[in-house]
């Protein structure tokens, strides 16, 4: 039976007024693997105090690319975020086998990945499985992410 294969991601971070946009974009940046285009849209908006907060989103698709950002992501964590999302999967798998990830931006920031919740780089990564009916692809993408963590 084929893997649960990466076919795209999407990255986004919301930049407060206070913040450092330039920063903001470092530390987007750093998530990346080397030689990555790193092409990010930035949205204006409102935020809850009427302040001006900008968001910056890229979506990526294809399988070399998704495949390759997950690996390197993946890879960069430490081994007790490594452990952390094997065990908690449920947090992170939506019903369509979607993994959702959220990065310190702080730590991003400094190069490091670090699993976060709160002020956080947020990250998506869609799978395909041909062969497999959606109703089983959630437990498929859980399964090979497990191996691939091990």
């Amino acid at each position: 039976m084929k893997h649960a294969t990466a076919c795209g991601f999407a990255l986004s971070s919301i930049v407060h007024a206070t913040e450092d946009s330039t920063k903001v974009l470092s530390a987007l940046s750093n998530l990346f693997p080397p030689g990555f285009s790193k092409r990010f849209e930035i949205t204006t908006a409102k935020g809850h105090f009427g302040n001006e907060i900008k968001i910056f989103s890229m979506k990526a698709r294809g399988i070399s690319h998704a495949e390759s950002f997950l690996k390197s992501v993946l890879g960069r964590l430490s081994r007790g975020d490594r452990l952390s999302l094997r065990e908690g999967f449920d947090l992170h798998l939506d019903h369509s086998g979607r993994l959702h990830l959220r990065f310190d931006k702080q730590e991003a920031f400094n190069g490091l990945l670090v699993l976060g919740s709160r002020d956080a780089i947020k990250a998506e990564v869609s799978f395909e499985s041909r062969g497999t009916p959606s109703s089983l692809l959630r437990e498929k993408v859980a399964r090979d992410l497990k191996e691939l963590l091990s």
